[in-house]
């Protein structure tokens, strides 16, 4: 019995080159597959589709990739979203490609009243980086001049201290330096942007060559309150984030 029990413990049982040939197969499958379902995360939101079509928009976008651009199949996107109720807020990272290169695209976009739009596009090539958004919007709005745009407080959301009906003034006037534009809302004594030494962006023009203006970053990192500004839709959306809660206000000008 000892005999018995020696000579079948004490050998390694043969592995089957069969067995070594799955294991091999199963590492080429799977391994892309996975990568191949993480490149396509941020597609659950929504955000991947559209923000493909304004890179494609962009002229510099396609100098620097070729066209089109796409997400390709393997890469690893990454990012985080925020919602309450019919506000949120978020963050992703994604590869690109085109066939003169790839690229990275960072993506922000805010939810207000159930609607998400984007606060910025931010293609990254090669150490270069390229505002996606005002570039695919039309281009950058150069000799900026000064302007007074008069509307009314027509949405809230929260608690902005302001109240629906409230007359509102919009400025944009010139800036030098890296920053194109300098925004200013104020409804009835209270400035929503644009307070202090606040306000200064890149403006842009749309397909219409009306000013356009977005910032994407709450008061919390920047000092200002997000900002979608667009002239030609009469349309400014002014909306912040922090420990006091979320508000958001919409002031349609006039023509």
């Amino acid at each position: 019995m000892a005999d018995t029990e020696e000579g079948s413990g004490g050998r390694e049982p043969e592995k089957s080159p069969f067995g070594r040939l799955f294991r091999i197969a199963s590492s080429i499958v799977i391994a892309p597959l996975l990568l191949f379902a993480l490149s396509f995360m941020p597609s659950c939101m929504g955000f991947g589709e559209p923000a493909l079509a304004a890179v494609n928009a962009c002229p510099a976008a396609v100098a620097a990739l070729g066209s089109p651009i796409t997400q390709p199949w393997i890469g690893l996107s990454c990012g985080s979203a925020e919602t309450e109720d019919d506000d949120g807020r978020a963050s992703w990272s994604m590869p690109v490609s085109g066939p003169r290169g790839r690229g990275s695209l960072d993506i922000r976009a805010a939810e207000r009243s159930g609607r998400w739009q984007f606060g910025a596009l931010v293609l990254t090539v090669g150490g270069r980086t390229i505002d996606v958004l005002g570039c695919a919007a039309g281009g950058s709005a150069d000799g900026v001049t000064h302007r007074e745009l008069h509307g009314t407080v027509t949405t809230i959301v929260g608690q902005p201290g302001v109240t629906n009906g409230q007359a509102c003034t919009v400025t944009i006037d010139p800036s030098e330096g890296a920053q194109s534009c300098r925004v200013g809302v104020v409804c009835g004594s209270r400035t929503l942007y644009g307070g202090g030494t606040q306000g200064y962006g890149h403006c842009g023009v749309d397909a219409s060559g009306a000013i356009v203006l977005r910032d994407g970053n709450p008061s919390t990192v920047d000092g200002d309150p997000m900002l979608d500004l667009r002239v030609g839709a009469n349309e400014v959306v002014v909306t912040d984030q922090g420990n006091a809660g979320t508000w958001v206000v919409t002031v349609t000008t006039t023509p």
